[in-house]
Formats: structure tokens, C-alpha cells, sequence
């Protein structure tokens, strides 16, 4: 197959090769790795790849692992913030320049134990603070959907977004606080799915906001979203918040039949909240709903309006803490000393003030109607921005409810190819 060609499958296509014995694992990883070095200069997904030595892993892993495994061969590209073993892990900082962690995250050891192969280092804004991807130490990723390039793939997950949208990756995964998996996977027309937390184990992931992060994957359609999410789910005794909850088979629960099944439809934010071209995709999407005998009713979201100042309370509050170890000692760079010593201050949040915000996020999830099945949709973002624009104010009630979010492509949603998703 001409070069590229195989990088643009599925994981169940490419699955389905390598069972046949059709397909060489070490093919579709030559192909992978020559389309990532024709492309990516110009996209930027990836801050490093080191071909040699992912072909001698590549050789090691297919010796070791069970040929039978649900990922046998297939290479999964990893966002910046998640340790894999050996490899660097910088969260697209200088701070951690360098360094190489010791042991791998849980999600890694579950992807190797079933055959897959890793591609690490997919860029991302600085320690996943940024929705654009732009605020990365090495550099912007760019959008491929964008004919000139000219257009921000999203973030904090933008590499493994573009990666996965201009083929340089089969799949990948990325970590999502408030929206830095679906936000991106919206802007770049693919799947991204945020799973309910707990669903899977954050060992291994670089902390941004502890009570909000969560890894998921960025796959080409649903079905691959649904394989990888039975790879990596399940409880791990390292992560004291993971849930003691059995992993049903996710892949045969997409081919049920969805009649039965009942969707919340929250209002819409008005026009100077959200573009005209995404409020129609989602319109042309609760039809498709529809169209497959799922019912749709109209729900309330009471706290809304709250949902924004809870979130950056809690997740500034939280990333504050997590990120006080890079103080140049334990972990990060040294940098010079200044003449006078600088004190690092503790901000006191008033009892009244923590009050408010716990509220807040209790009452998240409570506005909610008991629905069946809890599918709630709502767009991703109001629309793609071009590189160097103000960002849009994100919504952030889901992740304070701690509901699982997808973001599934819904089309063209207006001029240069930017993407909506729902």
C-alpha cells in the first residue's frame, strides 16, 4: 500500500489485517512513521519522534506480548503527560525537559498487555493549561482540517488530536480536566470521549486538577473510541479514586439497538454564545437521534451560570498544589538565583468562599433529570478560532458533575474545514 494509505484506517480495520495475516505490525509502523515525517513538520503533532528506537521497542513488544491481544501491532499515540517508561515525558514544558519516568502509567501497561504499540510525546499546551494547544514550550500544533493551516486544532489535547485527524496517528489518547479531550476531538472532526471519573486509573498521569482529570481516547469513529476504552477502564489499586466497577464489553454495546433510549436536550446558549453554524449541526444531530427512535425531551441545567467560576476555583486551586513540586529540587529546572530571596505565599480561600464553591459542585449534577440512560448533549464549543485568537468561554457543568462526556464529528461547520462536534 502507497505510504500513508494504511495510516488512515481504523483500529478494527487494521486489526482485522493483522488477524488475517495479511498485514505486518512492523509494515503499518514503517508506514505510520514515514507518513508522520513527511507531515508532521508542517502540523506539529508530535514534539519528538525517534524512529530507531521505536523500531527496536516496536520488534521487542510483538515478541513479548500475547498475539491474541485486542491491540496486537496497532500503534497508540500518547499525549506528553502521561509516563511511559524510558521515554520523555515533558507536558510540552521546559520545566521537565529531560525527564524520563521510571515506570509506566497504568493506562500504558493495560495498552501494552494487549499488543499495542507506543508512539509517546503528542504535543500539548504547557501542563494542559490552554484550549488551543498555541501554549506549548516547543511550539504550536496546527489543525489539518484547516486548509492553510491557519486555524488552532484545540486543546490541551492537540496533539493527539491532529495526530489522529491527519493520519499521523491510528489512535491516541489524552487527558481531559474541562474539555481537553472533547474540545479538540470537536475542532478536528474525530471522536474524543471524556469517561466518567473513576472510570479509568489516573496512575501515571502528570496532575493538573486532581478531582477533574481524566485520560480517555481520540480515535477515527465510535468503535475505536469503544475498543480502546475496554483496554484502558477498569479499577487499579494504585489510583485511590478509581471505581470498583466491572467493564462491560463496550464494542457490543454499540451494535444494541438504540430505540428505547432517552436524550436530555439543555437550552442552547444564545447567539453571542455559539456560532449559527454549530447550533444547526447540533439541530441536524438531535434529527439523526430521532430518526433512530431515540427520544428527545427538554431539560433545565439550574447551575449554569455557576458552572464557569466553580470550575477555575477548583481547578486553579488544585493545579496550584499539584504543580508546587516543580520547584527545581525535586523535580524541573534550576534557574539563576536572584539577589534577593522570593517567597513562595499561600492564598487562603475564606471558609464562606470553599462553602460556595462545594455547593456549587454538588448541586451540579442535581439539576439533572433522572433520566434513563443520563445522556445529556450539548455542543463542545462555540467554534474554531483562528491561531492567535481570544479563546471562547468553555462550559464547564459537565466535568463538575462528573458525568461522562463524548464529542462525536457532526460535520462541517462553516468555512476552512473547522469542525463541530456534539
Amino acid at each position: 500500500m502507497a505510504s500513508g494509505e494504511l495510516a488512515a484506517k481504523t483500529v478494527h480495520e487494521l486489526r482485522a489485517l493483522i488477524a488475517r495475516g495479511t498485514l505486518s505490525p512492523l509494515d503499518l509502523l514503517e508506514d505510520l512513521l514515514a507518513r508522520i515525517e513527511r507531515v508532521n513538520p508542517s502540523v506539529h503533532a508530535y514534539l519528538a519522534i525517534e524512529p530507531d528506537r521505536l523500531r527496536q521497542q516496536a520488534a521487542i513488544q510483538l515478541r513479548e506480548a500475547p498475539r491474541g491481544g485486542r491491540l496486537h501491532g496497532i500503534p497508540i499515540t500518547i499525549k506528553d503527560n502521561i509516563c511511559v517508561r524510558g521515554e520523555e515525558t515533558s507536558c510540552g514544558s521546559r520545566i521537565l525537559a529531560g525527564f524520563r519516568p521510571p515506570y509506566d502509567a497504568t493506562v500504558i501497561e493495560r495498552l501494552r498487555q494487549e499488543g499495542a504499540l507506543i508512539l509517546p510525546r503528542a504535543n500539548m499546551d504547557e501542563f494542559a493549561f490552554g484550549s488551543s494547544t498555541e501554549n506549548s514550550a516547543f511550539g504550536p500544533t496546527r489543525n489539518p482540517r484547516a486548509s492553510g493551516l491557519d486555524r488552532v486544532p484545540g486543546g490541551s489535547s492537540g496533539g493527539s488530536a491532529a495526530a489522529v485527524a491527519a493520519d499521523l496517528a491510528v489512535a491516541a489518547l489524552g487527558s481531559d480536566t474541562g474539555g481537553s479531550i472533547r474540545q479538540p476531538a470537536s475542532f478536528c472532526g474525530i471522536v474524543g470521549l471524556k469517561p466518567t471519573y473513576g472510570r479509568v486509573s489516573r496512575y501515571g498521569l502528570v496532575a493538573f486538577a486532581s478531582s477533574l482529570d481524566q485520560i480517555g481516547p481520540l480515535t477515527k469513529d465510535a468503535e475505536d473510541a469503544a475498543i480502546l476504552l475496554s483496554v484502558i477502564a477498569g479499577h487499579d489499586p494504585r489510583d485511590s479514586t478509581s471505581a470498583p466497577v466491572e467493564v462491560p464489553d463496550y464494542g457490543a454495546l454499540l451494535k444494541e439497538p438504540p430505540k428505547g433510549l432517552t436524550l436530555g436536550v439543555p437550552a442552547l446558549p444564545g447567539a453571542e454564545g455559539l456560532s449559527p453554524n454549530v447550533r444547526a449541526a447540533v439541530d441536524q444531530a438531535l434529527e439523526a437521534f430521532r430518526s433512530l427512535g431515540i427520544k428527545t425531551v427538554p431539560v433545565e441545567l439550574p447551575h449554569i451560570d455557576k458552572a464557569i467560576a466553580t470550575y477555575y476555583i477548583i481547578a486553579t486551586a488544585e493545579a496550584s498544589s499539584n504543580l508546587a513540586r516543580y520547584d527545581g529540587v525535586q523535580y524541573g529546572r534550576r534557574g539563576q538565583l536572584q539577589p534577593r530571596a522570593v517567597r513562595r505565599r499561600a492564598v487562603r480561600v475564606p471558609p464562606a468562599c470553599r462553602a460556595a464553591v462545594n455547593g456549587s459542585r454538588r448541586g451540579a449534577g442535581r439539576g439533572l433529570p433522572q433520566l434513563p440512560d443520563g445522556h445529556v448533549p450539548g455542543h463542545a464549543q462555540p467554534g474554531v478560532r483562528r491561531r492567535g485568537q481570544a479563546p471562547h468561554p468553555p462550559g464547564h457543568l459537565r466535568p463538575l458533575a462528573g458525568l461522562l462526556r463524548r464529542v462525536l464529528p457532526e460535520g462541517d461547520a462553516g468555512a476552512h474545514a473547522h469542525q463541530a462536534g456534539v
